[in-house]
C-alpha cells in the first residue's frame, strides 16, 4: 500500500494505491523481493510517500485476518537539495579532471627524458625496461582514473533528472560533454600501450621509440580533450546556476501572486499576511 502524504501539487496528496504481490498459499512462512519502479508514479521534489506491506491468513472459521508492516516513509529531495548535490559532485569531477591533466603532464615529462636517454645508447637495459613498465603501469593508472570520472559525470547527470525537469539544451550540453569523456578513453591507447610493452620485451628499440612518441603525441591531444571538458565544464555549471535562479524568481512571482490574492479575499489576518511578506521579500 502506498499513498502521498506531502506534494507540491495538492491534488496528489491522500492518493495511492494497493499493489497485489505474489505468493505462494502453499507455504506457511516464507521470504520475497518487491521491485518498485519509482518513475512511473511522476515523483516531484519534496514528494513525501508512506508505504507499507498488508497480508492476510485463511483463517475460513472465523475470517481472514491481516498484519501490516510498520509504514515507512520515502522522501524525495528537495530542488535546492538537489542542486546543491549536483554542484558538489561538479566541482569534485572538475577536481578529479585537473589532477589528471597534472598527471598527464608528469607523464609527458617522463616520456620526453626516457626518450631522450634511450636515443643514446644501443639497445635497452634492465633499467631502461624498469622505467617503460612504470610507465605503462602509471597510463593504466590514468585510464582507470579518467573511468571514474567518466562515470561520476553519468551519476550526477541522472541525480539531476531522477527527481528534476532538465531544461532541453542543458541535456544537449550534457551529452557534448558525455561524448567527449567517452573519446577521451578509446581502444587506441590501449592497443598502443601493449604494442609498446610487446617490443620492449623484444629489445626492439628503434621501433619502441617510434612507439613512445606516439604515445607522446596521444597524451598530448587527451590533454587537449581534458582543456575541453573542464572549459565545457564551468560553462555548463554557469548557465545551470543562471537557470536556477530564473526559475526561483519565477516561483517566488506565484507565490507573491497567492499572497496578493489571499490578501485581497481577507482570506489571512493581516500579521500572518505581513510575516508572509517579509519572508518572500527576504528570498
Amino acid at each position: 500500500h502506498y499513498k502521498f502524504v506531502n506534494s507540491k501539487t495538492e491534488e496528489k496528496v491522500g492518493t495511492g494505491e494497493a499493489i497485489a504481490i505474489a505468493i505462494d498459499k502453499t507455504r506457511k512462512k516464507q521470504g520475497f523481493y518487491h521491485f518498485w519502479d519509482l518513475n512511473k508514479l511522476d515523483i516531484q521534489p519534496e514528494d513525501k510517500l508512506e508505504y507499507y506491506f498488508e497480508v492476510w491468513d485463511n483463517d475460513g472459521v472465523f475470517g481472514s485476518k491481516s498484519t501490516k508492516t510498520t509504514p515507512q516513509v520515502f522522501a524525495a529531495p528537495s530542488l535546492e537539495d538537489i542542486n546543491k548535490a549536483v554542484e558538489k559532485n561538479t566541482e569534485k569531477i572538475k577536481d578529479d579532471l585537473s589532477d589528471s591533466k597534472k598527471d598527464l603532464e608528469n607523464l609527458e615529462k617522463d616520456l620526453s627524458d626516457l626518450e631522450r636517454k634511450l636515443t643514446e645508447k644501443q639497445e635497452l637495459t634492465w633499467e631502461d625496461k624498469k622505467k617503460i613498465k612504470a610507465l605503462m603501469e602509471n597510463h593504466k593508472a590514468l585510464e582507470k582514473q579518467l573511468k571514474e570520472v567518466i562515470q561520476q559525470n553519468t551519476e550526477n547527470n541522472e541525480t539531476e533528472s531522477e527527481f528534476k525537469k532538465v531544461d532541453q539544451e542543458i541535456l544537449q550540453k550534457q551529452e557534448q560533454i558525455e561524448d567527449l569523456f567517452n573519446e577521451v578513453i578509446d581502444d587506441q591507447m590501449k592497443e598502443l600501450m601493449d604494442k609498446i610493452e610487446a617490443l620492449m620485451e623484444k629489445n626492439q628499440k628503434d621501433e619502441l621509440m617510434e612507439q613512445l612518441d606516439q604515445l607522446k603525441m596521444t597524451d598530448t591531444d587527451v590533454k587537449k580533450q581534458l582543456d575541453r571538458m573542464l572549459e565545457q565544464l564551468k560553462q555548463l555549471q554557469l548557465e545551470k546556476k543562471i537557470n536556477e535562479t530564473v526559475n526561483k524568481i519565477d516561483e517566488l512571482a506565484k507565490d507573491q501572486e497567492k499572497l496578493s490574492k489571499e490578501s485581497e479575499k481577507g482570506e489571512k489576518n493581516a500579521d500572518d499576511l505581513k510575516k508572509e511578506q517579509e519572508k518572500l521579500s527576504k528570498k
